[in-house]
């Protein structure tokens, strides 16, 4: 079994991104530039200065057998690697030291179903019905109008005309974003993002 640990650089600014993988680094590649990319400090410098402003290398390639003894040893040739690079936010694109990849062996699960009366459906559904609240209405309001202010993240300056479409950008509801903004969590998806000024 093979792994990589490959290098993404900005030909415009320098900085760099370090990770690995088990499939090529053209494979992976492919990924970061997908709307789907978790690597979000990485992505969004994709998007601002454009696909061909960087450049993908492979630093080395390892072959062991065992999957368990090869996700560790590359964790640590990950971390090395950013180090040995100056990867690291804010130097590079890299929002950790690296190592974070786990070998997780499979396992049957058995979920749990939740199976539902139709009967209790309905008094569900009649329990969340606006028509028993009326400060619903207003509620619904405020919020329509505070998801319209821009947003913007701190860290990469890209700013999004609404709560909506930045949590379209990320691939997550709503209230992901909204909840950082209201200050429950303290980062979302290792970064932090406001309420843009309005001049």
């Amino acid at each position: 079994m093979k792994s990589y640990i490959y290098k993404i650089t900005n030909k415009i600014t320098g900085q760099a991104y370090i990770g690995q993988t088990l499939k090529t680094p053209e494979k992976r590649w492919r990924e970061h530039i997908s709307p789907g990319s978790n690597c979000l400090f990485l992505k969004s410098a994709i998007v601002k200065y454009g696909i061909d402003s960087f450049l993908i290398e492979t630093l080395l390639v390892v072959e062991m057998e065992n999957k368990a003894e090869l996700i560790p040893h590359m964790n640590s040739l990950e971390k090395e690697a950013i180090q040995t690079h100056g990867t690291l936010a804010p130097n590079g694109y890299n929002l950790s030291i690296g190592g974070k990849n786990a070998y997780r062996p499979k396992r049957n699960r058995n979920k749990r179903r939740w199976n539902l009366t139709q009967e209790t459906k309905d008094k569900i559904a009649k329990a969340n019905t606006g028509l028993k609240r009326p400060w619903m209405k207003d509620h619904v309001a405020k919020m329509t109008e505070s998801r319209k202010r821009k947003i913007i993240c701190n860290e990469t300056g890209q700013i999004w005309p609404s709560i909506k479409e930045c949590a379209d950008f990320f691939k997550v509801k709503p209230e992901a974003v909204h909840r950082h903004l209201r200050g429950i969590r303290k980062r979302f998806r290792k970064l932090t993002f406001s309420y843009l000024q309005q001049s």
